[in-house]
């Protein structure tokens, strides 16, 4: 008799995997291995902001800035997850298919931040763009499914969003994995060199400053080169690259070229 055949007694381990797999698959439960783009968006200010104001204000004010943040989503194919008072998270190549779905998110968090600066509550923003591999899809139980995005790359925007506030003038801070696939489309600042969570090394840090002023299709590589030309942060973030490579020697010497250009800078404008 054939060893593995099926007669052979199965673990309990094995029933209960078994009974589990066809018990998510009744609920409609899967989760796909992808590479998408998480979002995470705070209202600075929000809570203030509704002490003075009347219920009917501040519903009228709230529908208003969710307007807002659903049409700068859905205009870079974004797809909102969640919204509670402040705080808004959104995915990006994860419910429907985005290419270029690091741009179109941190795009997405410019564009809102200009948008609710002008209506609602008119506060500022702050935002995390992060960008990994996760696993995507419907989970839950019988009672309460949802789609979710299991991974790192969740937890990192939320990080992200959270050191906004270290950082004088940021808006929307970006990870240096996802430099290369912006600095065509989005003005960016290094601001510091920091361990994500879930990250197996420090990495520098971006603050996506603003949108680089956009042409027709068949000019993007003319574009390209002149944003590179006008990128005012450019020496900046080349030292936190240094510095990330652990090229410490480099990064001071560049650092130092860049102050002394910065001093004869100023004394010719004196």
């Amino acid at each position: 008799m054939d060893r593995n055949s099926s007669n052979k007694p199965r673990s309990g381990l094995s029933l209960a995997a078994s009974a589990f797999a066809a018990s998510a698959d009744v609920l409609g439960c899967s989760l796909r291995a992808d590479t998408v783009t998480v979002l995470v968006l705070n209202l600075r200010g929000f809570h203030a902001a509704t002490k003075s104001l009347d219920v009917d204000s501040v519903l009228r004010r709230y529908a208003d800035t969710v307007t807002a943040v659903m049409k700068g989503l859905s205009d870079n194919k974004g797809v909102l997850d969640t919204f509670q008072g402040d705080h808004f998270t959104a995915t990006f190549n994860a419910v429907t298919t985005a290419a270029q779905h690091s741009r179109r998110a941190t795009v997405a968090a410019l564009r809102i931040a200009a948008a609710v600066a002008g209506c609602g509550f008119e506060l500022k923003t702050s935002a995390g763009v992060a960008t990994g591999r996760a696993l995507v899809g419907n989970a839950g139980n019988s009672e309460m499914k949802k789609f979710c995005v299991v991974g790192g790359v969740f937890t990192q925007a939320a990080a992200l969003e959270r050191l906004c506030r270290l950082y004088a003038g940021a808006t929307c801070l970006v990870p240096q994995r996802i430099q290369s696939d912006l600095e065509a489309f989005v003005h960016l600042r290094a601001v510091d060199l920091v361990q994500l969570p879930c990250a197996a090394r420090p990495a520098v840090i971006l603050d996506a400053a603003a949108e680089v002023a956009a042409g027709d299709d068949d000019e993007w590589l003319y574009l390209v080169d002149k944003a590179a030309k006008a990128d005012v942060h450019a020496a900046t973030n080349a030292v936190f690259k240094l510095l990330a490579s652990k090229k410490y020697a480099q990064a001071v010497e560049k650092y130092d070229s860049l102050c002394v250009a910065s001093s004869m800078s100023s004394e010719r404008s004196a």
